[in-house]
């Protein structure tokens, strides 16, 4: 039967899969905060009633959204698969399925405005990108949790099976 511990122990070097979610995280949270950065100049902008090019948010923001969609995926793999623990059973997962949610919803409005949308679907558009951010951050804060957590207690249960297990104290 093939089982999550099979699939580890025939990946030869498979302990880096399991920082891969992270690392590519923090380069997610960074291109999110840049595209939020974007569209706070836009509204600045806006509320100055000056000119201002949004292109660079839109392509931006095309990219952010099936990237934060895809690490949502990686972390469930990530945490199911390679780490064999439950999925939810930390405060990561409700502030990562959120932050993941606000930012799909926010990508969903911002093309609708490029469509037409009324102009106040702006205030839900720029609501649900700065909270689904924010969360973004608070689940990489206990995204960091977890990683220090896994790390030490790694000593009694390692990822791979069959490795070396020391107990506390040791």
């Amino acid at each position: 039967m093939w089982t999550s511990d099979t699939a580890v122990s025939t990946l030869s070097g498979v302990r880096w899969l399991a920082y891969l979610h992270p690392a590519l995280m923090i380069a997610v949270l960074a291109l999110a905060l840049f595209v939020l950065r974007e569209g706070l100049r836009i509204r600045r902008a806006r509320l100055a009633r000056t000119a201002f090019d949004s292109r660079r948010h839109r392509r931006f923001a095309r990219v952010l959204v099936p990237l934060v969609a895809g690490g949502a995926l990686a972390g469930l793999l990530s945490m199911g698969w390679l780490r064999d623990r439950p999925l939810a059973e930390s405060v990561h997962f409700p502030l990562a399925s959120g932050a993941m949610l606000l930012i799909v919803a926010a990508g969903g409005i911002g093309l609708w405005l490029e469509r037409g949308a009324p102009l106040r679907a702006r205030t839900v558009h720029a609501l649900c990108g700065a909270i689904g951010v924010l969360l973004a951050l608070g689940a990489a804060v206990a995204g960091m949790a977890i990683a220090v957590f896994l790390q030490t207690s790694s000593r009694c249960s390692p990822i791979v099976p069959g490795g070396p297990k020391i107990r506390p104290g040791e």
